[in-house]
This record gives structure tokens, sequence and C-alpha cells, in this order.
């Protein structure tokens, strides 16, 4: 999830352009809030799902209801400020619930949120990495039905390619899906 919503965030900008037109552009930042807000949701879900998973209905309606208390009012906080200083709410409330939701697995499974982090550290630093060298090719000057292909060939090849090079686990795991969908692919066709 980390590499597509930091190459969505990237290429916002040319994309909005050829989807929706130059009178979009101003929903840029408010994409790329979005953008960030979101590339962790898969760490949200597999808390939760753990906290399902060892029969804890109790404590996911716990930090169900913590969640959404403080989100109501960190919005009520912002609605005054505009637009764009809720969507920025979104993106603080994304990281405080991603702590909240990690909290009770460093107890239940010994798994804590620093943990977390520093397993999808390598996927991270090379979204980030990927970013920016797929971020300055807005800049030239090419159309925008150049651009778009071009940044999105450029960020898959550098994401594969420091993949490759650091044998990062979700990647290979990701290739390993691949191949048995092939294999079976192939095994249908015949």
């Amino acid at each position: 999830m980390m590499p597509l919503m930091m190459g969505l965030a990237v290429c916002a900008e040319p994309l909005i352009r050829l989807l929706l037109t130059e009178k979009w552009l101003p929903c840029v930042p408010y994409l790329r809030i979005f953008c960030f807000s979101y590339a962790f949701y898969p760490l949200h879900t597999a808390n939760l799902n753990a906290i399902k998973a060892m029969g804890r209905s109790d404590l996911f309606l716990k930090l169900e209801i913590i969640k959404k208390v403080i989100g109501v009012a960190v919005l009520a906080v912002t609605l005054p400020y505009g637009v764009y200083a809720m969507a920025l709410s979104l993106l603080f409330t994304s990281v405080l619930s991603q702590l909240i939701n990690s909290w009770p697995n460093a107890k239940l499974l010994g798994y804590s949120y620093a943990k977390q982090l520093k397993d999808m550290l390598p996927a991270i630093l090379l979204s980030i990495v990927m970013g920016l060298v797929v971020y300055p090719i807005t800049f030239f000057g090419w159309s925008d039905w150049l651009t778009l292909p071009v940044q999105v060939v450029v960020g898959a090849a550098v994401y594969i390619a420091g993949s490759v090079v650091f044998k990062l686990d979700s990647f290979n795991y990701l290739l390993s899906i691949l191949k048995k969908f092939v294999r079976r692919g192939e095994a249908n066709a015949q």
C-alpha cells in the first residue's frame, strides 16, 4: 500500500489534470493528504484483526469508541479553520489511531508499534526514495499524457529494483502469490 499511496501522491497533479481537468487542481493537496493518511491503513486493519482474532471484541469496541470520540473532537476543533485544516486533522487522527490500535497488541502479542514500524521501515524508505525520484519528472515540461506514464514506469522500476536489491519480504511474498496465479493459469489452459 505504501508505494501505491506514495505514487498517487507524487503523480497527483498530472493525474488530476488528465482525469478531471485544470479546474480541479486545487484538490491536489487534499489528495496528497489522504494518500499519506491511508498509506498506513493496512497497519490499522492488521492490528484490529489481531485483536478480533484473539476474541477480544470488548477491547475492539473500546478502541473504536475512543478513536471516534477523538476524531469528532479533532474535527470540531479544526472546523472553524476550514477544509484544509480538517483534512490535516484526518492525517493527525490517522497517526493517533495507529498508536491506539497497536497499543493492545504490544501487551497481547508482544508486538509493539515500534516493532511494527521497524518491520515496515524498508518499504517506507523505498517508497520515499521512489517518490523523490518520480516527483521531479513533473517539472520536465512534458504533456500530462507523457508525464504520467513515465512517472508510473519509473516509479515501478525504482520500487521493484529496490525491492529485489534489498530483498523486501513483502515484495517476495507478492511475487510468490503472482507465481502461483501464473502456474494455476497455465494448468487451467492445458
